[in-house]
């Protein structure tokens, strides 16, 4: 069992893992003019969502693909997300806003 601060240091390093993670999206948006945006509570939602201790940290590609990327990617073939837009992702039920 994992003491509180090795959790807090655990809960840090998949910080930093949606960090890179969510920064090769970031930049790839950049490019077309588009700005992405995280609240604190949907980083903690990756968190929650995409650790596994059985796995580690690589299903966190694969929930920032499905909860991130695939919706962008369909707001955008939809023409709803055009450049000069935010996409600001917080979680309330984990809903993808453009602002």
């Amino acid at each position: 069992m994992l003491t509180n601060s090795a959790e807090e240091a655990k809960k840090e390093d998949l910080r930093k893992i949606i960090e890179i993670q969510t920064g090769l999206l970031k930049n790839r948006l950049t490019e077309k003019d588009i700005e992405l945006i995280l609240s604190g509570g949907a980083k903690d939602f990756f968190i929650k969502t995409g650790y596994n201790p059985d796995f580690g940290a690589r299903p966190i590609k694969r929930a920032i693909q499905q909860y991130i990327e695939t919706p962008i990617a369909k707001l955008m073939v939809e023409g709803k997300l055009m450049k000069n837009s935010k996409a600001f992702l917080k979680l309330s039920m984990i809903i993808l806003s453009l602002i």
